[in-house]
Order: C-alpha cells, then structure tokens, then sequence
C-alpha cells in the first residue's frame, strides 16, 4: 500500500515514537493530515551545515541552508535550516532511522541530549 507522503511519514516526524524536544520545525504548526513530506527544521544549538554533515555521516541525505527562503528564514529568525524530504518510497523505517540521527546530533557536538527527559 502506498500512502500519500503527508500520511506516511508526515504523522510520524510529527509525533515520533518517542518525545523530542529537537529537533524544532520551522514554520507555523500545522496537523500532520496537513503537512506535505516536507518539513524544515533547526537542532538547537548547532550549526545547520553540521547537522547535515552528521546526519550525512549516518547513511541519511537531507538539506540544508536557506533553501532559496531566505525571508522567510528571516521571519522567523534563523540563518538556515535543515530539511527533510519524505516521498512514497520512504518507509517508517526511514523516519525512525531519520529522528534518530537527529537524536544524535547534540551530544556528538556536546551541546547536550535531545530527547525530553
């Protein structure tokens, strides 16, 4: 079966298996039945490009910069953010094996753990 990319995945990076409390979406919150496989977000406390590099590290591709956005990076006031980018060949293997990088990216950079104690 395939669902649509929002479905599949977007409920997932939502509300994950488990409580972060990073990484942080940017942009205004929306349900998941309302998102697109697409979502933007910062991990507090490092630097977009090393979070892209780290989560590179880990087998996972995602982007990062100001995604030709660069006022509505403004808006909300970062420089630049990560992204992810769901699509009907994602399983929610993928989306665990995404947050889970995410999960690991504070402590390697020593800026603390990710999960919600």
């Amino acid at each position: 079966t395939i669902e649509p990319p929002n479905h599949a995945g977007g409920s997932a990076s939502s509300s994950s298996r488990r409580p972060y409390r990073n990484p942080t979406p940017v942009g205004p919150y929306m349900s998941a039945t309302a998102r697109i496989g697409t979502v933007a977000f910062e991990v507090e406390g490092v630097h977009p490009h090393d979070v892209g590099q780290y989560i590179d590290a880990q087998g996972i591709a995602i982007r990062v910069g100001h995604h030709c956005a660069q006022p509505v990076h403004r808006h909300f006031g970062v420089y630049a953010s990560n992204r992810a980018s769901l699509g009907v060949y994602n399983t929610m293997d993928d989306v665990h094996a995404l947050l889970d990088a995410v999960a690991g990216v504070r402590p390697f950079f020593g800026v603390g753990g990710t999960r919600a104690e």
